[in-house]
């Protein structure tokens, strides 16, 4: 680096960092819930009332700014155009507000409406409940999409960690809501009293996460956070570009949607196993899709496409497969001991694990091929490309939903399986569209800058690396069965971890070999 300073981490790298962070609070705070809620009806109720502030989150928030806010603000950042680049953030958060203030008002009059379309297999108290849990959750939820914007603003200068660190304050807020005061509540088995608990926490955490931003935004934007310029020609392109990614972002957002409903007719405490196999597939997703697609998205913007893009994507390709290999042979092989280490305590029970765990299997099929999609949605997005990914979204959305509803719906009735196998089913179903979704989106990205996928024969050394580490941990999970959840988790996935590493080095997988030698180093 010019200048003998100090050499900055990778974008990727700060991204994941801020990440890691945010999910190991993320963890804690689902072992909390778990501990205090476990899958009751109450949680169900619960997962059912987050459902709404995720989708408006992800509709006006992180997907939709990113895909359309982010190439052009970082363009002009390129181009030396500060003050431009500031003006047209300050406009972008103006326009922001307005709709988010309109959303989030009529969403607490509409409680009871959004609880109604949200689940309408729950019955009648746990509706209720997650009516008046919307009514809590839904000011955080303005909070959360402007947190957002702060996230487009910190990544176009590079300055990854602190935004997606942010949400640690989330995650505490709810643990300590949850420590601090639903104790009694849980002397007492009210349920009920704790889920609201845990809403007002959602809401004092959505303030926090934007507050703790806020001082960086400002003076990267020169105090111009608020500011109106719509006709401008930087505007402009964001707003015909945040349409087709709002829409894109829609699709899968009416994905998750539909699997609720369909969940609600299995029961609360069904939507509540979703929901803690979701974590957990977040993890990985996060550390690894998401924070390569976000570093990427900023690097891709600021060159011309063709080989420069063809490149970029390469690279992450393969980092992509060195990580989700033993994710997802994780998942599927050792997936039950996953669960137990992190969720068995309290009202979370040793007979939860299975259902949670098969439905995590499930979504673990998919797991790789989302995180690829996510790396090329990027790719398109730093062509101003949001329509394509749209297209592809909605394709996997039209496929999931419909084995969904075939799985849950005439299939069951037919064949009588259980709720919790039919849990198992839907996830499957979406793994589907997701697998569907990413050979269209390579194969279109493909077209437009050069194949950048890995050879069969790259693409088979982390995952037999992945599969032989498997061996040994899963036969060793059965003879620690008898121990306890945390000490059994800690020696099986640790022995995996150090399998997978030194097989993938042996079978030469290059992220392997970097990270090995970075740690001999270091020795």
């Amino acid at each position: 680096m010019a200048g003998g300073g100090k050499r900055r981490p990778s974008g990727a790298l700060a991204v994941a960092a801020g990440i890691l962070a945010s999910r190991v609070l993320g963890l804690a705070r689902e072992r909390v819930f778990a501990h205090y809620l476990g899958t009751s009806a109450a949680a169900g109720a619960f997962r059912a009332a987050m459902r709404i502030p995720n989708v408006l989150q992800n509709l006006f928030g992180e997907g939709a700014l990113s895909a359309s806010f982010i190439p052009v603000y970082a363009r002009l950042l390129a181009e030396g155009k500060d003050k431009e680049a500031a003006r047209v953030a300050g406009t972008v958060f103006s326009l922001l507000a307005v709709v988010v203030i309109a959303l989030t008002t009529a969403g607490v009059f509409a409680a009871g409406l959004l609880a109604d379309v949200l689940a309408p297999g729950l019955d009648q108290p746990t509706r209720d409940l997650a009516a008046a849990m919307i009514r809590i959750m839904f000011p955080g939820v303005g909070m959360l999409v402007l947190s957002a914007w702060c996230l487009g603003v910190l990544n176009s200068h590079r300055q990854f960690f602190t935004s997606y660190a942010a949400p640690v304050l989330w995650n505490l807020a709810i643990i300590a809501s949850l420590t601090v005061f639903g104790a009694a509540s849980y002397a007492r088995g009210d349920d009920v009293r704790l889920a609201e608990i845990a809403a007002f926490g959602t809401l004092v955490g959505s303030a926090l996460q934007l507050l703790v931003q806020i001082p960086f935004v400002m003076r990267l934007v020169k105090g111009n956070v608020i500011a109106w310029d719509p006709m401008s020609l930087a505007v402009r392109r964001i707003l015909r570009t945040f349409g087709p990614a709002v829409m894109s972002r829609g699709v899968v957002q009416i994905s998750a949607y539909f699997d609720q409903i369909l969940a609600s007719f299995l029961g609360g405490p069904v939507i509540a196993a979703i929901n803690y196999a979701q974590t957990l597939y977040t993890l990985p997703f996060s550390l690894v899709g998401t924070s390569m697609a976000a570093a990427e998205l900023t690097e891709m913007a600021q060159v011309s496409g063709g080989d420069q893009t063809r490149a970029r994507l390469a690279a992450s390709m393969e980092r992509i497969a060195f990580f989700m290999a033993p994710a997802v042979v994780a998942f599927l092989a050792l997936g039950d001991v996953v669960v137990a280490t992190l969720f068995q305590t309290g009202r979370f029970k040793t007979s939860d694990v299975p259902l949670v765990h098969a439905i995590l299997a499930a979504m673990a099929l998919g797991l790789a091929a989302s995180a690829r999609t996510r790396l090329t949605s990027s790719a398109f997005w730093s062509l101003h490309d949001t329509r394509t990914p749209l297209v592809f979204a909605t394709v996997r959305i039209a496929l999931a939903a419909a084995l969904g509803w075939v799985v849950v719906m005439p299939a069951r009735e037919r064949f009588g399986y259980s709720p919790d196998q039919a849990a198992a089913l839907l996830a499957l179903a979406s793994a589907c569209g997701g697998l569907t979704e990413n050979v269209l989106s390579t194969r279109r990205m493909a077209k437009l800058v050069g194949p950048f996928t890995l050879s069969w024969g790259q693409a088979a050394r982390p995952w037999g690396a992945a599969l032989a580490a498997a061996v040994g941990p899963y036969l060793v999970k059965d003879a620690t069965a008898a121990w306890g959840p945390i000490a059994r988790g800690v020696v099986v996935l640790g022995l995996f971890g150090a399998l997978y590493l030194g097989a993938a080095s042996v079978l030469k997988v290059p992220s392997a070999q970097a990270l090995t030698a970075r740690i001999s180093r270091r020795k």
